[in-house]
This record gives C-alpha cells, structure tokens and sequence, in this order.
C-alpha cells in the first residue's frame, strides 16, 4: 500500500496497490487507487509505504 510524499495530496487520503512496473519508463509503477479505482503512473519518489 502506497501514498503520496507530498503533505497535502497524503491528507486528502489518497491510498494505493502498486500493481506492476511501467513498460520503458524507470523508476514508474502503475498504481490502482482506492476509491475511485482508478489507475495510473505515478514516480517511484513520489510515493511512500503505508
């Protein structure tokens, strides 16, 4: 379970499964986002562990 670093997008409660890598772009997962169930590609360094 993964959210994001910064502060602010972390207290609007945004959360997480990182469901694989990114095809030809280092360093980017692919993340399902609970809730809406949306997903997308986010940077490794832009999200932590919960």
């Amino acid at each position: 379970m993964v959210t994001y670093r910064d502060f602010r997008r972390k207290m609007d409660g945004l959360c997480g499964i990182v469901e694989g890598l990114v095809q030809g772009k280092p360093n980017y997962v692919l993340v399902r986002w609970a809730g809406n169930y949306s997903q997308s590609e986010e940077c490794v360094s832009d999200l932590e562990e919960v």
